[in-house]
């Protein structure tokens, strides 16, 4: 039973030095989008590190032109914008992974989706968002 308190203990002194760095340590913006300031102020500095990994990561990323049967799906009846993000991960300096992601937008932001999913697992963000 020792030892249980003091595992509880030291784990309950890491998050208030987490807290404590978190309200008084602000990481740099990166970039000057007002949205990444918006994040920088309401995520603590952990979830901001992960948020400014997926901005780093837009530079590899690029929109792919709509073919023509793609142009008439572009707008859906309920105003939804339909669009394919090209990723190109750069591993070495002979090897380029790419991805391709379908992502899903309303312009007034009641709905987002992407095939990658990971905005509705994790909740953040991620770059083909």
């Amino acid at each position: 039973m020792e030892q249980y308190d003091i595992t509880i203990g030291n784990k309950i002194q890491k998050e208030f030095v987490a807290d404590f760095h978190s309200k008084n340590k602000i990481i740099t913006c990166i970039t000057h989008f007002s949205w990444e300031k918006q994040f920088q102020k309401v995520y603590t500095n952990s979830i901001f590190g992960l948020v400014q990994d997926q901005i780093k990561r837009m530079y590899y990323c690029h929109v792919v032109p709509a073919s023509s049967e793609d142009a008439s799906k572009e707008f859906s009846d309920l105003g939804i914008e339909h669009f394919r993000i090209l990723e190109r991960i750069i591993l070495n300096d002979y090897y380029v992974k790419e991805f391709t992601y379908t992502v899903e937008w309303s312009p007034n932001g009641a709905y987002i989706s992407c095939n990658c999913r990971k905005f509705e697992f994790k909740g953040i963000l991620f770059v083909t968002s």
